[in-house]
């Protein structure tokens, strides 16, 4: 039943027309890429619209995650992300209906301590105002 739940999953999300300045670009499996248009990015309404969104499509019985992304020619529909994705990838949500975790964080890419060269996501959480 969940392979037939995640097929419907990808059928629907991919499809799903632009809206208030995002759009669905990619699903894999329990993964969405979403596109959402920079200035909208900051706005945690719109950002908890697309998390209820996917909710609606998805459901609660599964746990699923959200990528964020602010450049549409940069975000992915498939695995793996290359370089260029991570780069625009600013944010992501996370859903688990087993421990009750709704967790939103806002990346940005900052260089690694003690790693000179290297680079990692700092992540910022953040509440959503969700219904």
């Amino acid at each position: 039943m969940p392979v037939l739940l995640l097929a419907l999953a990808m059928t629907l999300l991919p499809d799903a027309a632009p809206a208030k300045g995002w759009e669905v670009v990619g699903q894999v499996g329990a993964l969405s890429m979403i596109y959402v248009e920079p200035a909208h990015l900051k706005d945690p309404k719109v950002v908890a619209e697309v998390v209820t969104f996917v909710y609606q499509k998805l459901g609660k019985e599964h746990a699923f995650q959200i990528d964020f992304f602010d450049d549409r020619a940069a975000t992915p529909n498939a695995l793996p992300y290359v370089w260029e994705n991570r780069l625009h990838q600013k944010a992501k949500f996370n859903f688990n209906p087993g421990n009750g975790l709704q967790r939103f964080v806002r990346l940005e890419m900052e260089p690694s301590p003690g790693k000179p060269g290297k680079m990692h996501f700092k992540e910022t959480e953040e509440k959503l105002p969700l219904p």
